[in-house]
This record gives C-alpha cells, sequence and structure tokens, in this order.
C-alpha cells in the first residue's frame, strides 16, 4: 500500500504468508509509516475457490477417468446403465448435462438420463441406455455448472 499525503487512494493487496511452510498462522498485520487510517477487508482470504463449472468423466464400469469437483468416491454402479456421481458441494441450484462418449471420442452410441440424486444435494443419478433404449453400461460425460 502506498500513502500519499491529502490524497485518499484504494489499492488491493493479496496476502501472502512468507516461512509458514505452505500453511496459514491466521494472523494478519498491517504496519503504517505515519498515522492513517485504512479499512481491511479479508472476507475470503484464504477460502479455496469453489468451482463454478463440476465434471466427470466415467467409464461404463462406473470409474472416473478425470473430474474436476468430484469427491474422493466419486461414483457408484448401481446397476445396468445406473450411476450415482458425487460431487463435493451442493448441485440442488445448479444445472447439468450428460453424454454418452469415451475419454478419447464422444460417441453418439447410446442415450443418457439423469436427474438429481434423491436424499443426496451432491450427486446426480445417471442413466445410460443403448440407441434401441434398452438399459446399457455406457462411459459418460456429466457437467454441472453452477451459479
Amino acid at each position: 500500500m502506498n500513502f500519499y499525503p491529502g490524497i485518499n487512494l484504494s489499492e488491493f493487496a493479496a496476502p501472502s504468508c512468507q516461512g509458514c511452510g505452505g500453511g496459514s498462522t491466521g494472523s494478519f498485520f498491517a504496519y503504517a509509516s505515519s498515522n492513517t487510517h485504512v479499512v481491511i477487508d479479508l472476507v475470503g482470504v484464504g477460502q479455496p475457490a469453489v468451482p463454478k463449472t463440476l465434471w466427470a468423466s466415467v467409464d461404463s464400469a462406473g470409474v472416473i477417468d478425470r473430474c474436476v469437483g468430484c469427491t474422493s468416491t466419486g461414483t457408484s454402479h448401481l446397476g445396468t446403465g445406473t450411476y450415482e456421481i458425487a460431487f463435493t458441494r451442493n448441485i440442488t441450484n445448479c444445472g447439468f448435462s450428460a453424454t454418452v462418449g469415451t475419454p478419447n471420442v464422444s460417441a453418439a452410441n447410446g442415450i443418457t438420463g439423469l436427474s438429481p440424486r434423491a436424499g443426496n444435494p451432491n450427486a446426480l443419478f445417471v442413466q445410460t441406455f443403448s440407441v434401441a433404449g434398452a438399459a446399457a453400461d455406457r462411459p459418460y460425460y456429466a457437467i454441472v455448472h453452477c451459479p
């Protein structure tokens, strides 16, 4: 921060922690070289960013290939063509979609259906079908976009 006599100046500073070993001491210090008034807003400082877009690439056995915002346990294969995928945050007020595909090639070899998972505000219920409409295990991509 800079001080200029007689001038109201608004500045931005990003706090850093030197010598904290990658952690935070939970303290914040502000020093001035002369008498001054300051406003310090620390709301949200040190909090991890919450991703707005969550997604997952899941194979036909229900194993996550790649994801952003999935839980460590991720998915469950509940039955033929039936899956649950859990995310690290509540997705109740989010939009979502899914498509059948593989990590390497998007394939139009099936159909997906999905809905919020009853009883779990962090999860989606995903169903995959053959092109004929029969329940079938298929790899899929799911994407969730939150406000």
